[in-house]
């Protein structure tokens, strides 16, 4: 079992509310890190690591 924490999980949340995930994408990361206050790296750090914690989980529920 994995962990997203709660604020890996509003960042994710976020991202996808917004378009991120869209293609295109509809917003940047720049955008995203100015609307939650946060940093560009920050922003970027916490969906990299929530998706690989849901990837790794995926990946280990269809082996």
């Amino acid at each position: 079992m994995f962990r997203i924490f709660p604020r890996q999980y509003e960042v994710l949340l976020a991202a996808w509310e917004r378009g991120d995930y869209e293609i295109p994408r509809e917003i940047t990361m720049v955008e995203l890190a100015e609307s939650s206050d946060l940093d560009r790296q920050t922003v970027e750090n916490h969906i990299r690591q929530t998706e690989q914690k849901l990837v790794d989980a995926i990946v280990e529920h269809l082996a």
